[in-house]
């Protein structure tokens, strides 16, 4: 699936759910509804504003936290890494938040991925979860 339609269907997705409000909630997420781009999507517990963790990570995501970039070895510089990167200004901006970029692997490669960070929230006034997606392309330095 190429990397700007899946953004672009989950956003359109995310924006029918929010009707007149500003957000859906999770509960407003049917997974039937989005079961093709499923796999590659998340979703973030958003309660501790310091460190969201994973609520789901879809098993196309799941092939990522394995790659690092740029020769590091820890967890912070896997692709799932900058897929959330920005968090903080989804739920500060209360919108949604789209990433496009180019990042170097530990091979010498390219990535080229996108990512979406769609907030979720119960009512008007608190996002509790971020929906997200993410997939790329490898291209050989």
């Amino acid at each position: 699936m190429g990397e700007q339609r899946l953004i672009r269907r989950l956003h359109a997705y995310w924006d029918a759910k929010c009707s007149k409000r500003p957000y859906p909630s999770l509960d407003d997420i049917e997974v039937g509804e989005i079961a093709d781009l499923w796999p590659h999507c998340f979703v973030l517990d958003a309660a501790s504003q310091q460190t969201p963790y994973f609520l789901y990570l879809g098993p196309e995501l799941a092939r990522y936290t394995g790659v690092f970039l740029s020769g590091e070895q820890s967890w912070s510089q896997t692709l799932l890494d900058k897929a959330v990167d920005r968090f903080h200004e989804a739920l500060d901006a209360r919108r949604p938040v789209v990433t496009e970029d180019t990042v170097q692997l530990y091979d010498g490669s390219r990535l080229l991925y996108r990512s979406v960070l769609l907030p979720l929230g119960d009512n008007d006034s608190q996002i509790n979860f971020l929906l997200g997606a993410a997939n790329g392309q490898l291209v050989n330095a």
